[in-house]
Parts: structure tokens; C-alpha cells; sequence
């Protein structure tokens, strides 16, 4: 049977590897992948936080296993920048996107009349 610290190394392992592939989607803009990927992380992260607060592990996780747990808050961090970063693109681009609305909204009365009527009244009557 499984010991306590030999659950924690093997989730632990489990956690870097899906911290690497949450990176990579991140990056391919993968961003639904990238949250299944997060609630699974957060499900063996919930497993490993249980598992070290138990009698037979509590105070015995040597300074290889904080030193992994260091390096995978500090993947996540750069992931969390990376969201950061496209979020403020993405508000870049709705800003770009209602101003042009607007702009469309205030030269529709100009652009959509012919001689005065309507656009679709003046294409009816050419008919």
C-alpha cells in the first residue's frame, strides 16, 4: 500500500505535469482546455493539501518535494501573467470594437438615406 509521502510524490508529479500543459494552452490560446486543466489541478492539489496534513506525513516533507511546490507556484504565476496580458488585449479590442460601433451608429442616419428617404425606400422604388 501507498504511503502518505509516496501519494504526495506521485501527484506531485502529476501536478507538473499538467502545470506544463496548462503553459502550452495557455500559450496556443487554449483557454477552455486550460480551465479543465485548472479544476483538475486544483482537485490533486486538494488531494496533496489532505494528504500532507496527515499524522504520517505532516512535518516529514523534505526540501526536494517544497522545492517542486516552489517551482509549480512559480509556472503558475507565469500562467496567471499570461491570462493577465491577453485579458488587457481582449479589453483593448473591445474598446476598439464599441467605439467603431459607435462611430457606425452616428453615421447610419447620414449614410443610410438616399435623397433623403430611407435606403430600403429608395431601392424599393428604383425597382
Amino acid at each position: 500500500m501507498e504511503t502518505p509521502l509516496q501519494a504526495i510524490r506521485r501527484l506531485l508529479a502529476a501536478v507538473e505535469t499538467l502545470v506544463a500543459e496548462e503553459e502550452v494552452l495557455l500559450l496556443a490560446g487554449e483557454y477552455a482546455a486550460a480551465s479543465a486543466t485548472q479544476e483538475t489541478l486544483q482537485t490533486l492539489i486538494d488531494r496533496i493539501a489532505k494528504l500532507a496534513l496527515t499524522p504520517a506525513a505532516a512535518g516529514r516533507l523534505d526540501e526536494s518535494l517544497h522545492r517542486r511546490a516552489a517551482e509549480i507556484l512559480q509556472r503558475r504565476s507565469r500562467g496567471d501573467e499570461l491570462l493577465t496580458m491577453r485579458l488587457a488585449e481582449v479589453r483593448t479590442e473591445l474598446r476598439t470594437i464599441t467605439e467603431a460601433r459607435q462611430c457606425t451608429t452616428r453615421l447610419k442616419p447620414v449614410y443610410g438615406r438616399v435623397d433623403g428617404a430611407p435606403v430600403s425606400a429608395a431601392l424599393a422604388a428604383s425597382a
